[in-house]
């Protein structure tokens, strides 16, 4: 009985998992990573820890309900299928990062 339960329950770990990503291609300084607590191959969602920083800049924004699509090789996140919007928001000519 213990190890049908040990069996089914590192199943169900399996199939659902914690996972942290990198995100790519954002502009020259930046650096952010995504930890999300659900992630499978096909999606992740569920409530995440985003971590930005860059220029002397460094800030934590939590999510209740993250949701994007893992990448491929599973550890560089393309910022285009992340939570992340880069743009000039304040028109000062340079990149923006937005959560």
């Amino acid at each position: 009985m213990k190890t049908r339960l040990f069996v089914s329950l590192l199943a169900l770990s399996a199939a659902s998992y914690g996972k942290e990503f990198v995100v790519a291609d954002l502009p020259h300084g930046w650096r952010a990573e995504i930890s999300v607590k659900n992630c499978t191959a096909t999606a992740c969602n569920g409530p995440a820890v985003i971590r930005l920083s860059g220029n002397g800049f460094r800030q934590q924004f939590e999510s209740a309900d993250a949701g994007f699509v893992p990448p491929a090789d599973g550890s560089r996140l393309p910022y285009l299928h992340s939570p992340l919007a880069i743009g000039d928001f304040n028109f000062d000519g340079l990149a923006d990062v937005a959560v």
